[in-house]
């Protein structure tokens, strides 16, 4: 075999998955930025204060969600989103005792 031959089992093989050339119209660290700007002035209707903390240690990012005195904390965006239709949930469909008046007549 001479040096401009190769055996058989070497050659360079073209890869099945096609390049990707996809580019996002906005950064992931951009859009999750816009994420949590909508979703902070989501909550704000709901009465909910809403505040992102950065660790220095290691760069990760957590979010506060605070209401009525009480605080929640979540590490992924996506459970602060599930977070917010459960509130938002509560806030517009009450529960039915909140109907009830104090000589236990209902409200219509």
């Amino acid at each position: 075999m001479c040096a401009q031959e190769k055996a058989a089992g070497v050659l360079n093989t073209p890869t099945t998955t096609p390049p990707n050339h996809y580019t996002p119209i906005l950064g992931t660290q951009e859009a999750d930025r816009k994420a949590y700007a909508t979703l902070q002035a989501a909550f704000a209707l709901l009465g909910v204060s809403l505040r992102r903390n950065h660790r220095v240690d290691d760069g990760r990012i957590s979010y506060e969600a605070r209401r009525n005195g009480h605080t929640r904390v979540f590490t992924h965006l996506h459970d602060l989103q599930a977070y917010f239709e459960a509130t938002r949930a509560l806030v517009h469909h009450p529960t039915p005792k909140q109907y009830i008046t104090n000589d236990n007549t209902h409200l219509d």
